[in-house]
């Protein structure tokens, strides 16, 4: 099994998505992502839009870069052959919304406290990869939250749409980040304990369905003009669809189950556990046996 980092397994899930026909208006991402320069090729490459978060340390060059081959210094050592950029430097993102001037406020959703309103700016930059700056430019969002006191970063190649759009957009993020707490909360995403790929696919598959039976549930309630939360639905499920009761024999029958495949699982890795060790001994005297015969001769 080859080893793949998350925005490997990212891209090739897009791959399968677009071989598979399965529409989407465009891919959004955290700063796991939008940090991998190779996963922001990748996506420029399958011609893709894309929001993602970066990091507040990002480097980016905000004049289009130069690239030249130095001249050699003197007349000892060899002649420079990498290539560096001759007009400007790179940047920390964080330093670019620290002098900016100019913030608009967007409304990007409605909260039990009000509407939630942030402030944005936008910039065209230059980005890096592999340690060299990109000819492609990328539009860069600055979103500042006063509530929070925090600025966030992200790259989108939405350069000519208008800014309140993609900071709704980007905003979006919310609610998948809030549907996996909830699933993780009602149906124990979280709580899963197995020990093979097989049976971490049977849970996940079981929790989202569980998830979009609660969600099915809600929008009916919702077509009906009644507002329930993700907790109410649940707790509406249990009370019309109460857990049956187990007399005392079987419960005492489910106890010695369990118990009776503790004891089998315990009694046959003691099993293996005494057969590498007996193995590891007679092997560990053959050797010596030889050993000594050499020593012998």
């Amino acid at each position: 099994m080859e080893h793949k980092t998350k925005p490997e397994l990212a891209l090739e899930m897009l791959d399968s998505f677009i071989s598979e026909e399965i529409p989407f208006q465009f891919i959004q991402a955290d700063g796991l992502y939008g940090n991998d320069s190779k996963f922001i090729s990748g996506l420029y490459d399958r011609g893709v839009s894309f929001i993602c978060d970066i990091p507040s340390n990002t480097h980016v060059y905000i004049t289009k870069p130069e690239l030249v081959i130095p001249e050699r210094q003197g007349k000892r050592g060899r002649y420079p052959t990498k290539l560096k950029v001759r007009n400007t430097s790179p940047v920390e993102v964080r330093w670019l919304a620290e002098i900016q001037k100019t913030w608009d406020s967007v409304d990007i959703r409605l909260t039990d406290r009000g509407m939630k309103t942030v402030q944005c700016a936008d910039l065209i930059v230059w980005r890096r990869h592999n340690g060299l700056p990109v000819d492609l430019p990328i539009r860069m969002i600055m979103i500042r939250d006063p509530e929070e006191e925090m600025i966030r970063f992200a790259f989108t190649n939405f350069l000519n749409e208008d800014l309140a759009d993609i900071v709704k957009n980007q905003a979006k993020r919310y609610w998948i980040e809030r549907n996996f707490e909830d699933a993780k909360g009602l149906c124990d995403l979280d709580s899963f304990r197995g020990r093979n790929w097989m049976a971490w696919h049977h849970h996940v598959a079981l929790s989202a369905i569980a998830m979009l039976f609660i969600l099915k549930i809600q929008q009916y309630f919702s077509k009906k003009s009644i507002f329930v939360s993700l907790n109410q639905v649940v707790s509406i499920v249990r009370h019309k669809n109460p857990l049956r009761k187990l007399s005392t024999a079987e419960l005492a029958d489910s106890i010695n189950n369990v118990n009776k495949m503790r004891t089998r699982s315990w009694i046959g890795k003691m099993k293996q556990c005494l057969k590498r060790k007996a193995e590891n001994t007679a092997n560990w005297i053959t050797n010596l046996i030889e050993t000594r015969s050499e020593l012998s001769i």
